[in-house]
């Protein structure tokens, strides 16, 4: 089982983010959801996204306070210790604009063990979780994953169409990874990939 890519700053006291507990599609999903944020640009159905390369995920924990060193250390250590489900399939509920970004939507219950274990973990080690966001939206984590942002406000129609067209009605997510709010493949803190199989 693939697991663990740390990257901290040697001697640094403080990591000035706020770091997020996600699970990631499979390969393939990921290249076509860069595929269709680059395709959207080509077109200009979209603007350049300074985020365009950030990591497609969906986001289990939102993490409410700025961490030190020692407590992403911390965390690194519970979450290796975790045993996590087999690599499973979700349904995409369908695909919507937010506010000019491109979002599939999921049934949150799918997810809902996996956001019930990972809040014990957070709670575990006194960092504040999820609570503001659920105060805010219910019950709701994990129930949406961003494809594209930035879409030209007359463009969303058609650039809607061409992704619901495009992407699939189901994929795999394969991998539990702990990243901050601008991550790259390359920038995650700690990952692990879940087993072949379905829970």
């Amino acid at each position: 089982m693939a697991q663990i890519v740390i990257l901290l700053t040697a001697g640094t006291e403080r990591i000035n983010m706020n770091p997020f507990l996600v699970i990631t599609p499979d390969k393939d999903t990921i290249d076509l959801i860069y595929k269709i944020r680059k395709e959207l640009v080509e077109k200009q159905f979209g603007i350049v996204d300074s985020r365009a390369k950030v990591l497609p995920h969906i986001t289990l924990t939102y993490i409410e306070e700025e961490l030190t060193k020692e407590k992403i250390e911390a965390v690194i250590n519970s979450l290796k210790k975790m045993d996590l489900p087999k690599s499973f399939q979700i349904n995409v509920k369908e695909i919507v604009n937010w506010d000019q970004k491109i979002v599939a939507m999921f049934d949150p219950s799918a997810l809902n063990q996996l956001v019930e274990n990972f809040k014990l973990v957070f709670k575990g080690l006194s960092i504040k979780a999820n609570s503001n966001y659920e105060g805010l939206y219910g019950k709701t984590i994990g129930d949406h994953m961003k494809i594209a942002r930035e879409v030209k406000l007359e463009k969303i129609p058609i650039a809607l169409e061409l992704i619901q067209n495009t992407f699939p009605n189901k994929f795999n997510l394969e991998t539990v990874a702990f990243i901050d709010y601008d991550c790259e493949e390359k920038d995650i803190l700690w990952k692990k990939s879940l087993e072949q199989g379905k829970i």
